[in-house]
């Protein structure tokens, strides 16, 4: 499938597309409130462990600046990673709110999960390029555990695509589509590191 695709792509490619081992529960016609909640709690489980595991490598690296007295990049590292926070956890959600204002409805099942698959997908690419960069720097241990919480989560994720979805009649062709939004950045992630 991907011979000859260099490393950092094939692993953002397996951290990414495990979304799509969660998105068949939106065809399952009997899923039950508790086993969509029991699913939603799993994939918290596995954010709450990225996040630690992220965030202690996010506060090594300011940590590192600083102490090497480089001041303006350092402050510069904790400017950007304040503002994606602030951009991540605010901005999807006022996009929506102001979209919905404009229309005077509420949002479709299709529509909520469209949403979350592309506040996935800006989150995955994020991720691809950790992955990218870990494999890059020589890390390769570190990119590895990158990948297998990633992949491990991703597959979590496709719970919260499929679960505004859940006894609609919703085709596989859109399902496919809803996991590319929220796996493949992963992948474009780890290519592009650079940037």
């Amino acid at each position: 499938m991907c011979v000859g695709a260099p490393t950092n792509i094939v692993l953002g490619l397996i951290a990414g597309m495990t979304v799509f081992l969660g998105l068949p529960i939106a065809r399952l016609k009997g899923a039950s409130e508790s086993l969509r909640g029991k699913l939603a709690l799993a994939s918290a489980g596995v954010l709450i462990f990225l996040i630690i595991e992220v965030g202690h490598r996010a506060i090594e690296t300011l940590e590192l600046t600083a102490k090497s007295g480089d001041f303006n990049l350092s402050m510069f590292q904790g400017g950007l990673l304040i503002i994606g926070l602030a951009l991540g956890l605010v901005g999807l959600g006022a996009i929506e709110e102001n979209r919905h204002k404009a229309k005077g409805e509420g949002a479709t099942p299709l529509e909520i999960a469209n949403m979350i698959a592309l506040g996935i997908g800006l989150h995955n690419f994020a991720e691809g390029l950790a992955i990218g960069q870990s494999y890059s720097s020589g890390n390769t241990s570190f990119g590895l555990i990158l990948v297998l919480g990633f992949a491990l989560h991703n597959a979590t994720e496709g719970f919260g695509i499929a679960a505004p979805l859940a006894g609609q009649n919703i085709s596989w062709n859109k399902l496919i589509s809803l996991g590319l939004i929220a796996g493949a950045p992963t992948a474009v992630g780890a290519k592009y590191y650079q940037f």
